[in-house]
């Protein structure tokens, strides 16, 4: 399990600050003092001509959006393989429930349950009819191509890039992982 020590200002997902964490890490190893929480992951992979990449699994979101250009970017989502829309926007983000209180969040996306295993996917800056999210289940696969004609980027918790260029799909489906916390008070 991990547990969230405060090292900056904002600290999500964290427990202690940083000045305590010498003091308090014991007290959470001990039985009875903390309890486990689980949340859902999500995993992501990039289909280019060059074929699919390894998985990277997330905790909050995947996003594709454009690239170094300020074009717009046209992304087609399909769930399940049938076509939901083709998004004219600045990106399309997919999250977690963990992930959904994030960047979805200021996208205008919806807040779900911490621990529901579902996920939101949700516009960003769009131009056209549809610009509300959807939320889908756990078993569903979401594929994001990209159908502009400038290149794109695949970004996963906001800290892994893959390149994409026109043609190019990410896939985002349930990861068989779990993150697990160590929690302290109300479940």
């Amino acid at each position: 399990p991990l547990l969230g020590v405060n090292l900056g200002r904002v600290g999500f997902l964290t427990e202690i600050e940083a000045p305590d964490a010498l003091e308090l890490v014991p007290r959470y190893l001990r039985d009875g003092y903390a309890w486990m929480d689980e949340r859902h992951m999500l995993q992501a992979q990039a289909r280019t001509a060059d074929g699919m990449s390894e998985p990277v699994h997330l905790l909050n979101d995947a996003v594709v959006g454009r690239g170094a250009t300020a074009h717009i970017a046209r992304i087609e989502v399909r769930v399940n393989a049938a076509e939901l829309t083709t998004y004219q926007a600045d990106a399309v983000i997919v999250s977690t429930a963990t992930g959904s209180t994030a960047y979805g969040l200021s996208a205008g996306g919806p807040i779900l349950y911490p621990h529901s295993m579902d996920m939101a996917v949700t516009p960003v800056a769009t131009h056209g009819d549809l610009d509300a999210p959807v939320v889908l289940p756990r078993d569903a696969t979401v594929e994001l191509t990209l159908k502009s004609v400038n290149d794109g980027t695949l970004t996963i918790d906001g800290y892994v890039d893959l390149p994409l260029s026109p043609g190019d799909t990410a896939v985002v489906t349930a990861s068989p992982h779990q993150a697990r916390f160590l929690r302290f008070g109300s479940r």
